[in-house]
């Protein structure tokens, strides 16, 4: 009966955990996909073709089904179930594309511009078939390659991703890696091409990143070409050898569609089409564009006024440039001859590359250490006395209440003399006992006992583990967000995920439960154990040789569960890894036709997750049928005594005996199970305390003497590198050479170099997301190795080169801490111009983003960024290539707001596009780590035979289109 009852308490909660789960999979499965309907066009010539398209996308399709279900009334009738369910397979769509006409001829390069957040973008991915069609008929002709405009790397070597998974041609190969520029990077790297490039390419920079995604694409050999925005991240030089050899030449005989806003690449598309709001508003040559006279020429004569270049008098000739004017300086026939061997020689690195290690997995039984730090996070042994006494008295008081009912039975039977006709006897009825009220009493108390005594187990157990997993929780996650960022290059997402979903799941649901029944099942078996063998003391022997017995098989049990568990957590990473990256670069994986690849990596990381859980099972089978046999003997020892000692004890004590040992066939095998399932369950403990015990504290390489800063620190901004040296990692090269230079107070610094020359390494170093190998540096005279991680941090802003968007509000990604009013962030919005954006969306500034960033732009996410900072009026600003994703007009806007908001701080700015960096104080030229420039604009543009001046002439002879 207590079996019976105890599954009405856990059936409940299963079937309500099942029931959830079978909604959020039906949410999931009813998400409506997108049917591309993609034909191949009638004009044989064309590639691509887009006849009066109009385009929507899904937004929140599963989060506004979930919402639907919980925020529904109880329904009327049938036809309120059926409108209901309709909701949910309907989601909310909005219109991003309409009224589209275009197409793009095979062996074309077809160009599309537009202001930031007028659909260029959309427009690629509406012709991949990407975008929800509602009106018109998309036809396409070939196999695509495609391009994202925030580059998609995999996690795993330089090679791979370039190969992405097709078979390798040694000279295919290495004309990608040239036609891209990307030996130079490849020497420095660790292992050549065999290096790990880490979860999001962390291990490269931005531009680096672009030119991988470029040489996949052009590895793949495919017959489109999609390509968005992909030399924003690159310099001028660079840019064009690009351009010129990959996109002009070595991929002339392939349609590309080409998502740009620099002129120059424009003005050698064979066809151009501009786009504003979601609307193609023109499309021609580029010389025809000019000749119209419309947006078009507006926006090209806008952007050279902006870049200084031309004079006004001369801006229409000048931007009529074409092909005619195109000089190809690098041809690939006479430049890549004999590089494969210089590829080769690099791969003979000793340093094998490897990034990401594999996860740790602990040997052997439980550490003490690991149980202690449990009980000191449910707070300490007094606490856990407290638990453990609650135990011992709600299974006494089940115990003492059978025991009290065999004594009932045996001495409370009867008592009273009846004369039945002329013969006196003593009744036998419980009933007729002049003691009934005294056992009834006893057994009522014993009753109440028992309940008070569970609620209070239940509750002091209950409340204590969820405390110890809350703190467990707020320490690693206070652990690892404190940590340095080497941990986040050499840790995947997978494993943290891991972490604080299903390890935190098990510690908040599942061991509770489980550590109640053991705690309950330990305390009430040993007691039971102590009845019978205290009731029948012949049974003490063979009870001790059966518990040995137990021991030796649930111990031989245990630990294979046990490694069986550890390795299942640990192949669980890979799935959240996998489904994380694989969800990033959908588009990608669509656009190359990988799906089935990406499919069947799925399904081999679910098969190896799945094998560890059905050996679990297996073996707890096993387990169960030697335990099984155990309890049989045992109780079938206890009838036997029982048997042999007939008129020796009480038919009570022997009812009670059997009862206790009958209870143990079970109870005894499901008590090992529990505390195998205890010891599993802990083992998510033990994957936490592992992190508590190695990660460290950033602040713990700070030096002990901390300086005490004032409120307003930094006043003045003047930063200061002495011969500083960074490198990433220990066994990485050194990407900061000894450098040397003085910022003064409020003065605007240009940093100018190649992709991969240090730059952003600059940066790394004043933010000390690295520590320094060698040198110091200062803000404001005080060395910021004595300065705690958050106050540093705090004093200094930065618009990164990769803008983060938080999920949440328009207004949280602007003013986290809420301190901002409503007036104030629609002036920075303006500002920044993204007002009317905002304006636009749902909700406005209460309009939701999330970090996918489905409803902005890249080059709005880039702005929204810069408005955060804008916000923070700090003294200190780190402008890394801020604007390298938003058209020039909208950067020359952003520039001007930059100088007005900022006049009087310290700013130090990146950028490839030389012409943003003419107007700072000075300029500091770096290649390969090291200075090699450093003084004002003027200066080193008098000297000709500066690296600044000749990188500027060459982005001066690209931005002519010659």
């Amino acid at each position: 009966m207590k079996t019976c009852l105890s599954s009405f308490r856990d059936g409940p909660r299963q079937i309500v955990e099942t029931k959830i789960s079978f909604e959020r999979m039906k949410s999931v499965m009813c998400i409506q996909e997108i049917n591309c309907h993609i034909q191949k066009p009638i004009v044989k010539n064309q590639a691509v073709t887009i006849i009066n398209g109009t385009f929507a996308c899904d937004i929140d399709a599963v989060n506004s089904s979930a919402g639907n279900k919980n925020k529904k009334k109880k329904s009327q009738n049938k036809l309120d179930d059926e409108t209901d369910e309709l909701s949910i397979l309907m989601p909310k769509r909005i219109e991003i594309l309409s009224d589209i006409m275009f197409e793009a001829p095979k062996s074309k390069l077809i160009g599309i511009c537009g202001h930031v957040g007028s659909g260029k973008s959309s427009l690629l991915k509406a012709a991949l078939g990407h975008l929800r069609m509602t009106n018109g008929k998309v036809s396409r002709d070939g196999t695509c390659a495609y391009l994202s405009q925030q580059a998609w790397i995999l996690n795993t070597t330089f090679r791979e991703n370039i190969l992405f998974g097709k078979p390798f041609d040694s000279q295919r190969y290495y004309s990608a890696l040239q036609l891209c520029c990307l030996q130079e990077d490849l020497d420095l790297l660790p292992a050549a091409d065999e290096t790990e490039i880490g979860e999001r390419g962390i291990n490269v920079s931005g531009g680096q990143k672009q030119r991988i995604a470029l040489a996949r694409a052009y590895y793949a050999d495919q017959d489109i070409y999609f390509l968005d925005d992909p030399l924003s991240a690159v310099d001028a030089n660079v840019g064009w050898c690009i351009f010129e050899n990959l996109i002009l030449d070595a991929l002339k005989n392939k349609a590309i569609i080409l998502v740009t806003h620099q002129i120059p690449y424009l003005s050698h598309c064979d066809q151009i089409y501009m786009m504003d709001n979601g609307r193609i508003v023109e499309h021609g040559t580029h010389v025809s564009l000019i000749q119209a006279g419309k947006q078009y020429y507006s926006m090209v004569k806008n952007i050279m006024a902006n870049n200084k270049s031309i004079d006004d008098a001369d801006d229409y000739e000048m931007i009529l440039s074409d092909e005619d004017n195109l000089g190809f300086s690098n041809k690939i026939g006479n430049k890549f001859v004999t590089n494969g061997k210089k590829i080769m020689n690099s791969n003979e690195k000793n340093d094998d590359g490897t990034l990401i290690h594999p996860e740790n997995m602990e040997r052997g039984r439980i550490k003490s250490e690991t149980y202690l730090m449990y009980i000191n996070a449910m707070g300490g042994f007094f606490i856990m006395t407290i638990v453990l006494i609650n135990v011992f008295l709600n299974s006494g008081c089940v115990l003492f209440s059978n025991w009290w009912l065999a004594h009932w039975i045996k001495e409370g039977s009867g008592g009273i003399n009846i004369t039945i006709g002329n013969e006196t006897i003593i009744s036998e009825n419980i009933i007729d006992n002049p003691d009934l009220g005294y056992y009834q009493m006893i057994y009522g108390v014993c009753i109440i006992a028992i309940i008070g005594s569970s609620l209070l187990r239940g509750f002091s157990l209950t409340r204590t583990a969820l405390g110890a997993s809350s703190n467990l929780h707020n320490k690693v996650f206070k652990r690892i967000i404190n940590t340095s960022m080497q941990f986040f290059e050499t840790t995947t997402r997978g494993r943290l995920q891991n972490i604080f979903s299903r390890d935190i799941s098990e510690l908040d649901g599942q061991l509770p439960l489980v550590l109640e029944q053991v705690l309950s099942n330990i305390v009430h078996g040993v007691l039971n154990i102590l009845i019978v063998c205290f009731i029948l003391p012949y049974l003490t022997i063979p009870f001790i040789i059966l518990s040995l017995v137990f021991y030796f098989v649930a111990k031989l049990f245990r630990r294979a569960l046990r490694d069986l568990q550890r390795h299942e957590s640990i192949t669980r990473s890979p799935i959240f890894s996998l489904a994380t990256t694989t969800l990033q670069g959908l588009d990608t994986i669509h656009a190359f036709e990988k799906e089935s690849e990406f499919i069947d990596q799925f399904n081999k990381c679910i098969d190896i997750n799945g094998t560890c859980n059905f050996l679990s099972n297996v073996l707890l089978r096993w387990a169960a049928i030697r335990f099984d046999f155990l309890t049989i003997f045992a109780y079938l020892c206890t009838g036997l005594t029982i048997v042999c000692l007939k008129g020796h004890i009480s038919s009570a004590m022997a009812g009670l005996a059997l009862s206790f040992c009958g209870q143990m066939t079970g109870f005894l095998q499901y008590t090992i199970r529990l505390l195998s399932q205890t010891e599993l369950k802990f083992i998510s403990v033990e994957r936490i305390g592992f992190y508590l015990k190695t990660l460290k504290d950033e602040d713990s390489n700070t030096k002990a003497s901390l300086v005490e800063l004032k409120m307003n620190w930094p006043e003045n901004g003047t930063i200061e590198f002495n011969n500083v040296a960074l490198k990433y990692r220990e066994n990485s090269p050194i990407v900061l050479k000894n450098i040397s230079f003085r910022v003064l107070a409020g003065e605007k610094l240009g940093i100018a170099g190649r992709t991969g020359s240090g730059k952003s390494s600059l940066i790394s170093a004043l933010f000390r997301l690295v520590e320094l190998h060698n040198g110091c540096i200062k803000i404001d005279g005080i060395d910021i190795s004595t300065i705690s991680m958050k106050q540093l941090r705090s004093k200094l802003a930065i618009i990164p080169q990769d803008p983060m968007i938080f999920s949440g509000t328009i207004r949280f990604n602007l003013d986290p801490w809420k301190v901002k009013t409503d007036e104030e962030l629609w002036i920075i919005l303006e500002k920044t111009n993204l007002k009317n954006k905002v304006r636009s969306m749902h909700g406005q500034l209460s309009a939701i983003v999330d970090s996918g960033d489905s409803n902005l732009s890249m080059g709005e996410r880039q702005l929204l960024c810069l408005a955060r900072a804008l916000l923070r009026k700090s003294k200190v600003i780190i402008l890394d290539e801020a604007t390298a994703s938003v058209d020039p007009h909208t950067e020359h806007i952003v520039q001007m707001a930059i100088q007005k908001e900022f006049a009087d701080c310290t700013i130090l700015t990146i950028a490839h596009r030389l012409q943003t960096i003419l107007s700072c104080d000075r300029i500091l030229v770096m290649d390969s780590g090291r200075i090699i420039e450093f003084d004002s604009p003027q200066n080193l543009l008098e000297n000709h035979n500066s690296e600044f001046s000749k990188m500027l002439a060459a982005a001066d002879k690209t931005n002519n289109g010659s």
